[in-house]
C-alpha cells in the first residue's frame, strides 16, 4: 500500500470511529500574557483576543466574542465515572458566565456537536442516538429554541463527519444557513480509497431542509471551516491535502485552492510535524494565518486569493505547534500559538508564544510547567478569563473546567461536571 493510500485509510478509519481520541499531546491554552514588561497596551490586546479554529478551534465560536454571555458545555455521559468508552448519552449545559448559574440543559446523543445562532436565540445540536445496551442509532441535527427549550425541527443525517475531531459545524453571520462536513460513512465499502467523496452540506435554518446543492471537497479528509464576516465565502482548511479552499456560498463552487508550503504529504495523520496545526482569519476577514506543526506561518490574502509570504517562526526547531491552539488579537497585531517545547527526552513543557504580525518578532513566551496528557480544550471570554477543560489520560473522564486569569493563575473554584465526560466547550451569546 502506498503512503497516500495508507494515509487515507487511517483518516477514514479514524473519522468512522465513534470514540476516536486525538493523539496524546500536552496542551494548555492561556493567551492572556500578564508580564509587566508587556505594558498596558499589550495587556489590552490580549484581553480582546478571540479563540480561532477549533474547538474555532472551534468554528462554532462566534466571530465577536465580546457579546458572549454563556458557557456551552458539550458532554458525554459515560457508563462509569472512570471509563469514557461506552458512553450512553450526551448532554449540553448552558451556564451564565458571570454567576455560573445553570441556565439550560439539553439532552443529546453521543458524538455531540453544537453551534448557537449568532443572536443566541437558537441552538443547533448534532448527535447520534444511543441506547443503554450500547446500540448506536440515528444521527440527528436538531434546532432548539433556547428560551422555551422546544424543538423547532430535526433533520436525519446519514453523512456527518464526527468523532473527536475539530468541530464540523459552522453558521452564517446572519444565522440563515448552517454548514456541516459530510462524507458517506455508511457506504465506504462502495468507494475505492482514492475516490471517497467529501462535501459541505448546507441547511436552511428556518425550514430545517438541506439544500440539494453541495460544496464538493475531493480529497479533503478532515477539514475545518471559517465563514467570512460578510457570509459570502467559506474557507475550508483541508488537513488531508494540506491546502486552503475558498468556496463561493452563492454558487457553491470552490473557486480557489491554495497549497500551503512546508506541509509535505505524509503517510501518518496530519498532526505530525509539517502538517497544518490550525488556521485563523483576521477580524476583517481579509487575511488568513495558517500555522503548521513545525511553526511555519503562511499569510494568505483571501481577497486577492494569493499567498503573501511564509515565515519560519522556529528556525531552531525547539517547538511543536499544538493543533487548534492559535489565537489572534482583535486588532490583528498579535498572533499567539500554543506549542509543546521539548526540554529532554522525558520532559516537556507547554508554552504560549506570541509574535507581532507586523514584523514577526517574538513578543512574549510564557511557560507552563503543569502538563495535561490528552490536551486542553479552551475558550476565551471577554471578561479576560480563559475557560479550559483539563483532559486526563485515557480512559479517565474529563469533568473539570478551570478558569485562568491574565497571569496564568487559576482564578476561582473549578467547575466540576460530575458524571460527565466533557467533549467541547465554547463561549457564545
Amino acid at each position: 500500500m502506498s503512503n497516500r493510500e495508507h494515509y487515507k485509510t487511517e483518516v477514514i478509519s479514524a473519522a468512522s470511529n465513534t470514540y476516536i481520541r486525538w493523539p496524546l499531546v500536552i496542551a494548555f491554552a492561556i493567551i492572556l500574557i500578564g508580564f509587566n514588561a508587556l505594558g498596558s497596551e499589550i495587556k489590552r490586546l490580549f484581553s480582546a483576543t478571540i479563540l480561532g479554529t477549533s474547538d474555532a478551534s472551534n468554528t462554532a465560536l462566534m466571530s465577536n466574542n465580546a457579546i458572549s454571555k454563556k458557557l456551552y458545555i458539550l458532554s458525554h455521559i459515560p457508563r462509569s465515572p472512570d471509563v469514557t468508552s461506552g458512553s450512553i448519552a450526551g448532554r449540553i449545559t448552558v451556564l451564565d458566565i458571570e454567576s455560573r448559574q445553570e441556565l439550560y440543559t439539553f439532552a443529546a446523543g453521543v458524538n455531540v456537536d453544537a453551534v448557537p445562532s449568532p443572536d443566541g436565540t437558537k441552538l443547533y445540536i448534532a448527535s447520534v442516538d444511543s441506547s443503554p445496551d450500547g446500540g448506536i442509532g440515528i444521527d440527528y441535527l436538531t434546532a432548539i429554541d433556547i428560551k422555551t427549550e422546544k424543538e423547532l425541527w430535526h433533520l436525519i443525517l446519514d453523512d456527518r463527519m464526527k468523532g473527536e475531531i475539530p468541530t464540523t459545524l459552522a453558521i452564517s453571520p446572519d444565522g440563515r444557513w448552517l454548514y456541516y462536513y459530510s462524507y458517506p460513512w455508511l457506504r465506504l465499502n462502495e468507494y475505492p480509497v482514492d475516490e471517497v467523496p467529501y462535501w459541505v452540506t448546507i441547511v436552511n435554518t428556518s425550514t430545517g431542509q438541506a439544500l440539494p446543492d453541495k460544496i464538493l471537497l475531493p480529497d479533503c479528509f478532515t477539514g475545518t471551516f471559517q465563514v467570512d464576516p460578510n457570509g459570502k465565502f467559506l474557507y475550508i482548511t483541508c488537513l488531508g491535502t494540506q491546502d486552503i479552499r475558498i468556496a463561493n456560498l452563492d454558487t457553491f463552487q470552490v473557486e480557489q485552492r491554495l497549497k500551503i508550503p512546508e506541509t509535505p504529504n505524509r503517510s501518518a495523520l496530519s498532526w505530525k510535524v509539517g502538517g497544518i496545526a490550525s488556521s485563523i482569519l483576521s477580524s476583517d476577514g481579509r487575511i488568513m494565518y495558517v500555522v503548521t506543526n513545525d511553526l511555519h506561518v503562511t499569510v494568505i490574502d483571501v481577497v486577492q486569493r494569493a499567498i503573501k509570504k511564509t515565515i519560519n517562526l522556529d528556525p531552531s526547531r525547539k517547538w511543536l505547534a499544538i493543533n487548534s491552539m492559535t489565537f489572534l488579537s482583535s486588532d490583528d497585531q498579535i498572533l499567539s500559538i500554543g506549542v509543546q517545547a521539548r526540554k529532554s527526552r522525558n520532559e516537556n513543557t507547554t508554552n504560549i508564544v506570541s509574535f507581532r504580525t507586523i514584523d514577526w518578532r517574538e513578543n512574549s513566551n510564557v511557560t507552563f510547567k503543569t502538563s495535561f496528557i490528552g490536551g486542553v480544550h479552551a475558550s476565551l471570554h471577554s471578561n479576560g478569563l480563559i475557560y479550559a477543560v483539563v483532559v486526563p489520560a485515557f480512559p479517565n473522564a474529563s469533568n473539570t473546567i478551570i478558569q485562568i486569569d491574565a497571569v496564568g493563575n487559576q482564578d476561582g473554584a473549578p467547575i466540576i461536571r460530575q458524571g460527565e465526560d466533557i467533549k467541547r466547550i465554547f463561549t457564545g451569546p
